[in-house]
C-alpha cells in the first residue's frame, strides 16, 4: 500500500493554499506527479513510467571508451564488440578490460555481427566496406559501391547490406562477391531485419518505407509512414506469431503520407559479372552525391528538431503507435522478451515499450548526452553504448546498488522559505535537497542535506531562490515513487510607484485662437473657451515584481503646507487610476501622493508600502470676475480678476452678437488680474445697446458681466 502521511499542521497549510489569494504570503507548491514532469529530471537506475510511477529497475556499470561515441554493439561468448565513431575503431571488452581490436581509418563502424567462433563482421563508413575480424586481425571482405553501409545481416551463406545514397539492398557471398542489387528508389536503406517469419524486411530514408524482400530479390512496400526515415526494425515474439516493430524519425518539415503501402512486387537487378570476387556496379552510372553528412562527432541530429516514434505493424498492414519520442531521434532499437528498448540521441534516454500495452517508460537515463546503441540477450537488455562521452554501460537489474532520481532545478522566482516535502511512495525513501540563488548548481549551491524523518519531511537546505530534490532508493528497495509535493513561500518583494500623472487643465487662451496680441493689434473673432471640468483623472504606474495584490491610498497637499490630507473613499482603491472630484476643494496649487500597499497578499507585519508624489497642479473651479466695466466716448475699459490662476482669455459681445477677442492692456494675459481697454466697432448704430464682457482662467472657468450703454 502507498504510504502518504499528512499531518494536521500540513493539512492546515494546504487548506491555506486553497483559500488564500495569490501573493508573496501564500504557500505555493511544486507538484511532480506525471511522466512529463518526471522526465525533466535525471534518473539513475530508476525507470520513469508513462503512468507517472518511478521504480528501481537498472543499475549501471559504465566503462569509458576512447572514442566520441559507441555506434554499434555485438556479443560473442564472453566478448563484447563496440563499433565507434568518429575514428572508426573496433573495441572489444573481455574479462573486464576494454582494448582496441581494429582501426579501420573510416569515420564510424555502423554495424557488427558476431559469429560463433568469437570473431565478428562489421561495416564501416564512408567507403561502404565490410570487414571480418578473425584471429584478432581485420580483413576487408567487400566494398559495395556506395558510400554508406548502414546495416547488414548474415543470412546463412550470404550477407545482405543496406546502403546509400541510392537506396540499394546489396546481397553478396561471405567472400564478398555481389550476387544481387535491389534498387529501392529511396535515398538510403537504413536497416534490415530477418523476422521470425523468415522474411527479410528493410527500412528506408526518403519516403519512410518498410519493404518486404523475398528470396528472388523482389520487394514490395509493406507500409508508408508519414515520417521520412525508418531507422530501425525489431521482431518481438516467437516465430510467425511475432510482431514487426519500427522506430521512425521525422524532421519538423516531414512530408505527409502518400499511401498506406503497395502489394505489388518489384524486381531486383541481378549482377552479371560472375567472376568479380568483390562485386559492385559496372561503373557506367555515376553514383549521386551523398545526402547524409557525417559530423565531426556523433552529435544529436538537428539539435532536437527531429522527433521519433515507435510503431507496431499490424497484421492488416497498418501501424499502431507505441510511444512518441518528442524532440528525440531514435538511433537504435532491440527486442528483449515482450519489450522493445529504443535508444535516443537527446538526453541519453532509453525508452521501453511493449507491443501488447499502451504503457511505456524511460527505462535508462544516462549521464552521457546520447544513447547510441543497444545490446540485448534473450529477455534482458544487457548493454548501452553512449556518446558524448563514449562509454559502455552494463545494464543490470536493480537490487544490489542504490538507485536515485534528481528533479530538475525548481525556480521559486525569488528567495523563498521551504516547507515540508510530501512524498507518495510504497515505502520510505531517502530524500535530500540542495539550494542556491543561481540556476547553475555548480555555482555557490549548498551541499545535499537529508530531510528530517517524518512525513511530510522538513527541508534543511538554506532559504534561496532555487531548489533541487534527490530521492534515493536504498539497495534492495522495490518501492515505487508516485509524487513529490514541495511547498514554498516566496519572501515579499518590494514594489514601487514609478510615476503619478494628473490630467492637465491649465491652458492659455481659448481652443481656437490665442488671446495674446500686441498693443494696437486689431481685434479678431475666435472660438469658444475650452470646457471646464471639476473632475481630475489621476493615473500612476507601479513595478510589482511578485505580483502581489495592491491597494492604494491617495493624499493631497496644498501648496505651502506640510500636511497631507487623505482622500477618503468608502471602498479600497485597487486600480492605478482615480477620478477626483475637486468641486469642493479650494482653488489653488496642489501636489498629490499615491501610497501603494501589498497588505491583501501579506500579513500585517510583512506588508510593504511605497509612494510617489505628483508634480504641482492647479485646482481652479471659481470663475474670474469682471470689475469696473465702463463704456465712455466709444471706448470700453475694465479689468478681469481671478483668485487662483492667470486670466487666460477676454472677449466681448454687443447685443448678443459674436464674441470678439481682446487682449490685455500690457499685451500679455499672464496675471490673475488683467486690465482691458478697446474701442467699440464703427458699425455700432446710434441708440441703446448691451455689451457683455467675459473672461476665463487657465481652468476654463468663465465669468461674465453686462452693461447697458447708448451711442
Amino acid at each position: 500500500m502507498k504510504s502518504r502521511f499528512i499531518t494536521a499542521a500540513f493539512a492546515a497549510v494546504l487548506w491555506g493554499v486553497i483559500l488564500s489569494s495569490a501573493g508573496a504570503a501564500d504557500t505555493n507548491r511544486w507538484d511532480i506527479d506525471g511522466f512529463e514532469q518526471w522526465d525533466k529530471g535525471e534518473a539513475n537506475g530508476v525507470e520513469i513510467g508513462s503512468d507517472g510511477r518511478l521504480k528501481p529497475v537498472w543499475s549501471s556499470d559504465p566503462k569509458d571508451v576512447k572514442a566520441d561515441g559507441v555506434w554499434s554493439l555485438a556479443s560473442s561468448g564472453s566478448k563484447i564488440y563496440m563499433g565507434t565513431g568518429n575514428g572508426g575503431k573496433l573495441f572489444v571488452k573481455q574479462n573486464g578490460v576494454i582494448s582496441e581490436a581494429a582501426d579501420t581509418g573510416h569515420v564510424a563502424i555502423t554495424r557488427i555481427v558476431a559469429d560463433r567462433s568469437g570473431g565478428a563482421w562489421f561495416s564501416a563508413i564512408p567507403g561502404g566496406v565490410i570487414y571480418r575480424l578473425r584471429s584478432g586481425e581485420p580483413e576487408k571482405v567487400a566494398e559495395v559501391g556506395s558510400d554508406y553501409i548502414w546495416d547488414f545481416i548474415v543470412d546463412g551463406e550470404r550477407i545482405v547490406a543496406a546502403t546509400g545514397p541510392g537506396g540499394k539492398i546489396v546481397t553478396m557471398t561471405k567472400s564478398g562477391k555481389i550476387i544481387q542489387t535491389i534498387e529501392t528508389g529511396e535515398t538510403h536503406v537504413m536497416c534490415l531485419l530477418k523476422g521470425g517469419d523468415g522474411k527479410i524486411y528493410a527500412g528506408t530514408s526518403g519516403d519512410g518505407l518498410i519493404l518486404e524482400v523475398n528470396d528472388s530479390g523482389e520487394f514490395r512496400v509493406l507500409i508508408d509512414f508519414k515520417e521520412t526515415e525508418v531507422r530501425k526494425l525489431a521482431w518481438v515474439g516467437d516465430g510467425e506469431n511475432g510482431t514487426l516493430v519500427a522506430a521512425v524519425n521525422s524532421s519538423a518539415t516531414s512530408r505527409l503520407s502518400t499511401s498506406s503501402g503497395s502489394s505489388s512486387w518489384r524486381s531486383a537487378d541481378k549482377d552479371e559479372d560472375e567472376g568479380d570476387d568483390n562485386g559492385g556496379d559496372d561503373g557506367d552510372e555515376e553514383e549521386p552525391e551523398p545526402k547524409v553528412k557525417l559530423d565531426s562527432s556523433p552529435a544529436p541530429r538537428g539539435g532536437g528538431k527531429i522527433s521519433g516514434t515507435v510503431y507496431a505493424v499490424t497484421s492488416s498492414g497498418g501501424a499502431r503507435k507505441l510511444v512518441d519520442l518528442p524532440k528525440r531521434a531514435a538511433v537504435d532499437m532491440v527486442a528483449a522478451g515482450q519489450d522493445v528498448y529504443v535508444a535516443t540521441d537527446q538526453g541519453g534516454k532509453v525508452y521501453r515499450c511493449s507491443v501488447d500495452s499502451s504503457q511505456y517508460a524511460v527505462s535508462i537515463d544516462l549521464e552521457a548526452a546520447q544513447a547510441l546503441s543497444l545490446l540485448a540477450d534473450g529477455n534482458e537488455l544487457e548493454y548501452v553504448g553512449s556518446g558524448s562521452p563514449a562509454g559502455l554501460i552494463r545494464a543490470r537489474r536493480a537490487g544490489l546498488e542504490p538507485s536515485s532520481y534528481v528533479t530538475e532545478v525548481l525556480d521559486a522566482g525569488y528567495p523563498a522559505k521551504w516547507g515540508a516535502i510530501d512524498v507518495e511512495a510504497d515505502s520510505r525513501l531517502l530524500v535530500y535537497t540542495r539550494s542556491g540563488n543561481v540556476e547553475d548548481v555548480e555555482r555557490g549551491w549548498s551541499e545535499w542535506k537529508p530531510t528530517d524523518v517524518g512525513a511530510p519531511a522538513a527541508v534543511n537546505s538554506p532559504e534561496a531562490r532555487y531548489l533541487q530534490v534527490k530521492v534515493v532508493w536504498p539497495a534492495g528497495s522495490k518501492s515505487s515513487l508516485y509524487s513529490l509535493s514541495i511547498p514554498y513561500r516566496v519572501y515579499n518583494q518590494m514594489h514601487y510607484v514609478d510615476a503619478v500623472v494628473i490630467d492637465s487643465v491649465e491652458k492659455d487662451g481659448d481652443e481656437g485662437t490665442s488671446t495674446r496680441r500686441r498693443p494696437g493689434q486689431s481685434n479678431s473673432k475666435s472660438g469658444e473657451p475650452g470646457e471646464h471640468k471639476t473632475t481630475r483623472v489621476i493615473k500612476w504606474k507601479t513595478t510589482n515584481p511578485d505580483d502581489d495584490e495592491l491597494v492604494y491610498e491617495l493624499y493631497f497637499q496644498p501648496s505651502g503646507s506640510k500636511q497631507w490630507i487623505p482622500i477618503n473613499e468608502p471602498e479600497p482603491i485597487t486600480k492605478p487610476v482615480y477620478k477626483w472630484e475637486t468641486e469642493s476643494i479650494a482653488d489653488g496649487w496642489y501636489r498629490l501622493k499615491v501610497v501603494a500597499k501589498d497588505s491583501p497578499s501579506n500579513p500585517e507585519d510583512e506588508t510593504l508600502q511605497s509612494e510617489a508624489v505628483s508634480r504641482r497642479f492647479l485646482v481652479d473651479n471659481r470663475a474670474p470676475e469682471i470689475k469696473s466695466l465702463t463704456v465712455a466716448g466709444g471706448r470700453v475699459t475694465g479689468r478681469a480678476r481671478d483668485e487662483a490662476s492667470a486670466v487666460s482669455g477676454v472677449q466681448y459681445s454687443i447685443d448678443g452678437g459674436e464674441w470678439v477677442t481682446v487682449g490685455a492692456v500690457d499685451g500679455v494675459l499672464d496675471s490673475p488680474t488683467e486690465k482691458f481697454s478697446f474701442d467699440l466697432p464703427d458699425d455700432v448704430a446710434s441708440g441703446p445697446h448691451i455689451i457683455a464682457v467675459r473672461a476665463w482662467d487657465r481652468a476654463y472657468n468663465v465669468g461674465i458681466e453686462q452693461k447697458q450703454f447708448s451711442r
